[in-house]
């Protein structure tokens, strides 16, 4: 399985790759947002992981 890292993940058009990547692939998706958990809380997979 591939990882990916998101920068910026708060983000608008991160928000929108995350929805695509979740649906079409199988890849581990890894955030980097500046106050992740307070942006972030909401999405919720064990293909997920946050960085704070």
């Amino acid at each position: 399985m591939k990882k990916v890292l998101i920068l910026g993940a708060a983000g608008q058009i991160a928000g929108m790759v995350t929805n695509c990547l979740l649906d079409q692939t199988d890849y581990e998706l890894v955030f980097y947002a500046r106050q992740a958990t307070a942006h972030l809380a909401h999405l919720e997979s064990e293909r997920i992981s946050l960085i704070y």
